[in-house]
C-alpha cells in the first residue's frame, strides 16, 4: 500500500524540512487564525486553476470542485494541529493518489501548491499586520512554508511512487496478457487434445461394447453350434449303427439268397425230374390204354364168339364180360392217370417257370444285397470320417467359444479402461478449466492484471434493455464505471457482435450509446461512446449514490477482515496453531456429506475464531446475506450459525441452502474473493441457493493476510 514507507520516514522528514516541535507548536496555537484565511484563499485557488483549460478539464463539475475544496480545507487543518499522525499521512497519500488518478502532472501541482501558499501567505500576513513582534510572524509563515514543502514532498513522493507502481503495474500487465494468451493456447490444445482423447476412448469404449456383443452373440452360436453339433454326432453315430447294422443284415440276406438259390435249383432238378417221371408215367400209362383198349376189343370179340357158341360158350362169355369190365377200369384208370399226369406235369411246368423266375429274383436279390452290402460298409466308413470330422468340429467349436469368452472379457476389461480413461480425460479437461478459470481469476483479481484497475467499476443490477444490428435483449447491466458498463442477457444467452453500436437503456439512466468491445458469455462488455452533459450527469449521480451506499458495507468489511487477520496472528503467536497447518490447504472429505463438505488443518481454529466477528456484521444493516472467510482455494470453513446446519440425510436440496460451511465455492465470484490482492473488491452475482433457488447479490470482498501472508478473503454479502 503507498504510504506505509512514507509513514515510517515522517519523524526523518519532518527533521529534514526543519519543521521542528517549536514549529508545529507555533501552527497548531495560530490553527484558528490561518483556519479562517483558508477558505478565502481556496476560492481565490480555485478560481486561477479554472482559468487555465488544462487544469479546468481535471474536474467534471461544479460538485467536484466543492468536493475538492472541502476535501483539500480538512486536509490543511490537520496540517494546522501540527501533530502530522497517521491520520495527516493517510490524507496526504490520498491526496497524491487522486492526483495521480486524474493525471494532474507535478508541474502543475508544483505550479498550483506555489499560487496557493503564496496566498495563504498573503492572507495570514494580512491578519497578522497588528502583530508588533516581527520575528513571531516571519517564524509562523516559515512554519508554514515548511508544512507546505513537507506537504507537497509527501503528495509528490506517492505520485511519483505511484507512477513508478504503474509502469510495472503495466509490465505486469503485458506480463498478465502474455501469460493468460499463452495459458489459452496451451489450455486449449490440451483441452483439444483431451476432447479427442476422450472421443477415442469413447469410440474404443463403444468399439469393445459392440465386440462384447458379437462375442456373445458368437459365444451364444457356438454354444448352439456345439450342441447342434453334437446333436449331429450322436445322429451320425445311430446312421453308422444303423448302417452296420443294414451291412450286416444285407450279408445276411446275400448268404440266404445263395442258399435259397442252392435250394431252388435243387428243387427246380428235382421238380425237372419229376416232370421227366411223369412223363414217363405217363408214356406207360398211355401204353396201359392202349392194352386195355386191345383187352376190351378182345373181349368184345369173346364176347361175341361166346354168344355164337351158345351154352358152352357162357362160362367165356362171363370170362369175357369180367375182362371187358377189368380192361374198362383199366381204361378208366389209365385216363384218370393220364389227366393227373398230365396236371403234375402242366404244374411241374408251372413250377420250373416259377423256380426259374424265384432263381431270377434270388439272383437280383443276391446282387442287390451285395450291392446294399458295399453301400453300407462305404456308408459305415464315411460316417466314421464324419464322425471324426463332426469331433473335430466340436472340438474347434469350443475352442472358439472359448476364446470368443476370452474376447468378450477382454472387450468388457477393454471398456472399463476406456471408460476409466474417459473419465480421467473428462477428469483433466475439467481439471484444466478449472486450473485456467482459477488462473485468470488470479491474474484478474490482483491489482496488476486488472484490465479495468483504472475504471472503477462498480457492481450494480440495473434491470435493461439493449438494442444492437436490430435485436433487442432484456437483461442486466452488472457493472458500471463512468467510460462503460457490463451487460447481461436475461436468458444468459445473445446474438450480439464484438464492434457493433449498442444502446442501452435503463431507468436510473436513461439512455447511453456505446461500443461492444468484448463478449464472453454471458456478459457483454461496452465502452461508451462521448456521452452528453445529461447522460454524464445521470451517470455520476447514480455512482456516487452508489459508492455513498455502498461505503458502509466496505468500511465494515475491511475492518471485519483486519480484526480476523489479527485474530490469526495472535493465534499463531500463542501457539494455538502452526503456520504450517494454517496455510495447509489439504483437504479431506466428511464421508456421507451431500454436497460434499470438507476437513482442513485450520478448521478447528476457525470454528472458534470466526463466529463472533462474522456474526457481528450481520447486524450492520437488513439487507446484509452473509459474511464468511474463505481460503486461497474458495474454501469456506466457518459460515454464518443459520447456514451451518448440521446435514439432513439424503436431502442434498436442503442442505445447499442450510449446511453451507466446510464447503467449495469456486464459481467466478468465489474465487475472487479468495483470490483479490486489492484493498477491497466489489462485485455483483447469482448466488445458487439450491433446489433451482437463485438470488442476485451485491459483496465487497477485502484480503485476509497473516503476517504479510495472503490467507484468503472476507465475503461481506448483501442484497443487490
Amino acid at each position: 500500500m503507498p504510504g506505509r514507507g512514507l509513514m515510517s520516514q515522517i519523524e526523518d522528514r519532518l527533521q529534514l524540512i526543519g519543521l521542528n516541535a517549536a514549529e508545529r507548536a507555533l501552527l497548531c496555537e495560530h490553527a484558528s487564525l490561518v483556519g479562517e484565511a483558508l477558505p478565502v484563499v481556496l476560492d481565490r485557488f480555485y478560481k486561477d486553476i479554472l482559468s487555465v483549460p488544462r487544469l479546468q478539464r481535471q474536474f467534471r463539475d461544479d460538485a467536484h470542485i466543492h468536493r475538492a475544496k472541502t476535501a483539500q480545507l480538512k486536509h490543511w487543518l490537520m496540517i494546522l494541529d501540527g501533530e502530522f499522525d497517521d491520520a495527516y499521512m493517510a490524507s496526504a497519500v490520498r491526496i497524491g493518489q487522486a492526483h495521480h488518478r486524474i493525471g494532474l502532472e507535478p508541474r502543475d501541482y508544483i505550479a498550483a501548491y506555489a499560487k496557493l501558499l503564496n496566498a495563504l501567505q498573503s492572507e495570514v500576513e494580512d491578519r497578522l499586520s497588528g502583530w508588533r513582534r516581527r520575528s513571531k510572524r516571519r517564524a509562523l509563515q516559515d512554519a508554514l512554508t515548511r508544512a507546505a514543502l513537507l506537504d507537497m514532498d509527501l503528495a509528490l513522493s506517492v505520485y511519483i511512487s505511484r507512477s513508478m507502481d504503474d509502469q510495472s503495474r503495466t509490465a505486469l500487465r503485458d506480463m498478465c496478457e502474455i501469460l493468460e494468451a499463452d495459458l489459452d493456447s496451451a489450455v486449449s490444445e490440451v483441452l483439444t487434445i483431451s476432447n479427442e482423447a476422450a472421443e477415442r476412448s469413447e469410440s474404443a469404449a463403444q468399439d469393445a461394447k459392440a465386440i462384447a456383443a458379437e462375442a456373445f452373440t458368437v459365444a451364444a452360436s457356438s454354444e448352439q453350434a456345439t450342441g447342434n453339433v453334437s446333436s449331429v454326432s450322436a445322429a451320425t453315430e445311430q446312421l453308422s449303427a444303423a448302417g452296420r447294422e443294414i451291412a450286416e443284415r444285407a450279408v445276411q440276406t446275400a448268404q440266404l439268397a445263395t442258399r435259397a438259390a442252392d435250394e431252388i435249383e435243387r428243387a427246380g432238378s428235382t421238380v425237372a425230374a419229376l416232370n421227366d417221371a411223369a412223363n414217363r408215367i405217363q408214356a406207360v400209362t398211355k401204353l396201359i390204354s392202349e392194352v386195355a383198349a386191345q383187352t376190351n376189343l378182345l373181349a368184345l370179340n369173346a364176347t361175341i364168339e361166346a354168344a355164337r357158341a351158345g351154352e358152352a360158350g357162357k362160362g367165356f362169355a362171363v370170362v369175357a364180360h369180367e375182362v371187358k369190365a377189368l380192361s374198362r377200369k383199366t381204361s378208366e384208370a389209365a385216363e384218370d392217370i393220364a389227366q393227373r399226369i398230365q396236371d403234375i406235369c402242366h404244374a411241374s411246368q408251372q413250377s420250373i417257370e416259377v423256380i426259374a423266375r424265384v432263381g431270377t429274383a434270388v439272383s437280383d436279390i443276391k446282387e442287390v444285397t451285395g450291392a446294399v452290402a458295399a453301400a453300407a460298409e462305404e456308408q459305415e466308413a464315411t460316417l466314421q470320417d464324419v464322425a471324426r470330422s463332426l469331433t473335430e468340429a466340436s472340438q474347434g467349436v469350443a475352442a472358439v467359444s472359448h476364446n470368443v469368452a476370452r474376447i468378450s472379457g477382454r472387450s468388457t476389461e477393454i471398456e472399463t479402461q476406456s471408460n476409466t480413461l474417459s473419465g480421467l480425460v473428462n477428469g483433466t479437461h475439467g481439471r484444466v478449466s478449472e486450473l485456467r478459470a482459477n488462473l485468470v481469476v488470479s491474474l484478474r483479481s490482483s491489482y496488476a492484471g486488472d484490465r479495468r484497475s483504472q475504471e472503477n467499476r462498480r457492481p450494480v443490477s440495473l434491470a435493461a434493455v439493449a438494442q444492437s444490428d436490430g435485436a433487442r435483449i432484456d437483461g442486466t447491466v452488472l457493472d458500471l464505471s463512468e467510460g462503460g458498463l457490463r451487460f447481461r442477457a436475461k436468458d444468459g444467452r445473445n446474438e450480439l457482435r464484438e464492434g457493433s453500436s449498442i444502446v442501452v437503456r435503463t431507468s436510473e439512466l436513461g439512455e447511453v450509446r456505446g461500443k461492444i468491445i468484448a463478449i464472453g458469455q454471458p456478459n457483454v462488455h461496452v465502452q461508451f461512446d462521448a456521452l452528453s452533459n445529461d447522460r454524464k450527469d445521470a451517470v455520476a449521480t447514480y455512482l456516487r449514490n452508489v459508492d455513498s451506499t455502498d461505503e458502509k458495507f466496505v468500511a465494515a468489511a475491511r475492518q471485519a477482515a483486519g480484526r480476523i487477520s489479527a485474530a490469526f496472528e495472535a493465534a499463531l503467536a500463542k501457539g494455538d496453531i502452526s503456520e504450517a497447518d494454517l496455510f495447509n490447504f489439504e483437504y479431506r472429505p466428511i464421508a456421507g456429506s451431500s454436497p460434499q463438505q470438507f476437513e482442513a488443518p485450520f478448521l478447528t481454529m476457525c470454528d472458534r475464531i470466526l463466529p463472533d466477528i462474522q456474526e457481528g456484521i450481520l447486524g450492520l444493516d437488513p439487507r446484509v446475506a452473509f459474511c464468511a472467510a474463505v481460503d486461497t482455494n474458495a474454501y469456506l470453513p466457518t459460515h454464518n450459525r443459520k447456514f451451518s446446519q448440521p446435514q439432513r440425510p439424503n436431502d442434498p436440496a436442503w442442505n445447499a441452502a442450510n449446511s453451507r460451511n466446510r464447503r467449495f465455492f469456486k464459481d467466478s465470484a468465489g474465487l475472487r474473493a479468495a483470490r483479490t490482492t486489492r484493498e477491497f473488491l466489489l462485485q455483483t452475482y447469482d448466488r445458487d441457493m439450491g433446489g433451482g433457488a437463485i438470488v442476485t447479490l451485491k459483496e465487497v470482498d477485502a484480503p485476509l493476510r497473516v503476517n504479510g501472508r495472503h490467507w484468503g478473503g472476507l465475503r461481506l454479502a448483501f442484497k443487490a
